[in-house]
């Protein structure tokens, strides 16, 4: 080993392949301070006639979430237009494309001849990081493998009662319960790999008989005893690690590269949101100083852009609905 150390330090290509790789390093670190300090930099222009929060709460309005100060989470509203999307595999499938790298864990059961799905997701949400968890009954005419099928939001009539808490390294986040077809929460401004999330919740079903189904659902998916549990028609769950198949766009290089953006990203959105008052303030801020920041907040958690990426069939539908979701 020795020998070959000593004839590589005296070949002048191992210098010059020394200075070419020291050379590429500063220019990196060169082109990454030029890009935080052009994107924390560019102003946009001031809207005369509305009020910073004003545009904060029409922005977060927009977006399907509230905001709760006390533990510093975006939260989904009972009204979300989200869930007249329902869910779709696409929709998981496009999520790297649209800065959203997440662990999901679609579990489907049959209950009275209708089929139900259980979702639940993880990770970095664009500029947060979060967690969704969501039931859903196939639509008419959808095919009967759960990464075939279109699934509608269930009505609020059999919406269940659903609790989550959201860990990053054993630290907890956040905690919400809500009865809701679909539950979502995000922290702004965290960083957080999927793998270092852990999201705690149950599920208060409308009867025994669909927590059961559910519950055993989730045991041939792959849950143990350990991870899940049932009391009369409330499930419980940890979900850590994914058990069911994961989109392969998450596993991409183009996912791996997302990721690296997506944390420059949070560090630059936490300097431009330094010392805030508030999210009014934050959204403000960004909304006047870094408007690619401010643009990238509101594609964050489940948005629009993502949904036509998805080909989404709620809503909006075919062509007019794939452009309005872009341009929003």
């Amino acid at each position: 080993m020795g020998v070959v150390v000593s004839v590589l330090v005296h070949l002048p290509e191992f210098w010059v392949f020394v200075a070419a790789l020291c050379v590429s390093c500063v220019a990196l670190a060169v082109f990454l301070w030029r890009m935080e300090t052009e994107v924390l930099k560019t102003s946009a222009p001031e809207r005369k006639g509305e009020s910073p929060p004003d545009a904060a709460a029409a922005v977060l309005a927009e977006m399907g979430y509230g905001y709760d100060a006390r533990q510093d989470a975006l939260v989904s509203r009972h009204d979300a237009w989200q869930r007249a999307y329902g869910y779709s595999r696409l929709y998981d499938e496009a999520a790297a494309r649209c800065g959203i790298i997440v662990h999901c864990e679609p579990v489907a059961f049959e209950l009275g001849g209708r089929r139900y799905l259980l979702a639940l997701w993880k990770g970095q949400y664009g500029l947060a990081a979060g967690a969704e968890i969501g039931l859903y009954v196939a639509g008419e005419g959808s095919a009967a493998g759960a990464g075939e099928a279109f699934y509608e939001s269930v009505p609020d009539e059999e919406s269940p009662k659903m609790a989550m808490t959201l860990f990053h390294r054993d630290a907890a986040l956040f905690a919400f319960e809500e009865r809701r077809s679909w539950l979502a929460a995000h922290r702004p401004g965290l960083y957080a790999r999927p793998e270092d999330l852990v999201l705690r919740g149950a599920v208060s079903f409308q009867s025994v008989e669909m927590a059961r189904a559910a519950y055993d659902a989730l045991l041939c998916a792959g849950y143990t005893p350990w991870e899940i549990g049932r009391v009369d028609e409330t499930v419980y769950f940890t979900f850590a690690r994914p058990h069911t198949s994961q989109p392969a766009s998450q596993k991409s290089l183009f996912a791996r590269a997302a990721r690296a953006r997506l944390c420059l990203a949070v560090r630059w959105y936490r300097r431009a949101a330094r010392d805030p008052e508030g999210m009014d303030e934050i959204l403000a801020r960004l909304r006047m100083k870094s408007p690619a920041l401010f643009a990238m907040f509101k594609n964050s958690c489940r948005s629009r852009r993502l949904l036509a990426a998805g080909g989404a069939r709620g809503g909006m539908s075919g062509k007019e609905g794939g452009d309005k979701a872009c341009r929003a």
